[in-house]
Order: C-alpha cells, then sequence, then structure tokens
C-alpha cells in the first residue's frame, strides 16, 4: 500500500474515536484504556513490528450469578438452617 492509500483507511475511519498508544503506556495504563474502549474508543498499539488494535465488544450483562442453573436447581426448605446438627459438629 502507497502512503496515500493509508492516508485514505485512517480517513474512511473518521468516524471511530481513536487514540494512539506504545505498548509501555498501554501495559501500564490499561484500567484507563480499557475504560475508554468501552465507551467505543479504538486504541492503536504501536510496537516495533507493526500496529495493533483494542476495542471493546459488546458482551450480554448477566441477568443473575446463577443463571446457568435456571430450570436445573429446585430449592426446598429453609436456606437459613444449619445442614448439619450440632452432634454431628461434635458440640
Amino acid at each position: 500500500m502507497g502512503a496515500d492509500a493509508c492516508l485514505t483507511l485512517f480517513s474512511l475511519s473518521d468516524n471511530l474515536r481513536r487514540m494512539e498508544t506504545n505498548v509501555r503506556t498501554f501495559l501500564r495504563e490499561f484500567p484507563r484504556f480499557k475504560a475508554r474502549a468501552r465507551r467505543g474508543e479504538t486504541v492503536k498499539i504501536k510496537d516495533r513490528t507493526g500496529e495493533f488494535l483494542f476495542s471493546a465488544s459488546a458482551a450480554p450483562r448477566r441477568q443473575s450469578l446463577l443463571g446457568c442453573l435456571k430450570g436445573r436447581v429446585k430449592i426446598r426448605g429453609d436456606l437459613t438452617l444449619p445442614t448439619s446438627s450440632d452432634a454431628e459438629w461434635g458440640f
């Protein structure tokens, strides 16, 4: 690709908000870059061998912590009572 082609690629991506950094800064300030990616920005990371793009994908939010067990587990009785008696614990 010539210089004109590279300029065209960047001008096509003007709709994306983009930030450039190096690997050292990216690793040191990862939480900040992760937050920016979640807001829709794309981070371009440059090193000696090339460039990498870091962006976030929209992952579905969990509805519940035990969602994978829905329909498989049935709770019977009181969950606040001890499962073993005092005798079984050795009291």
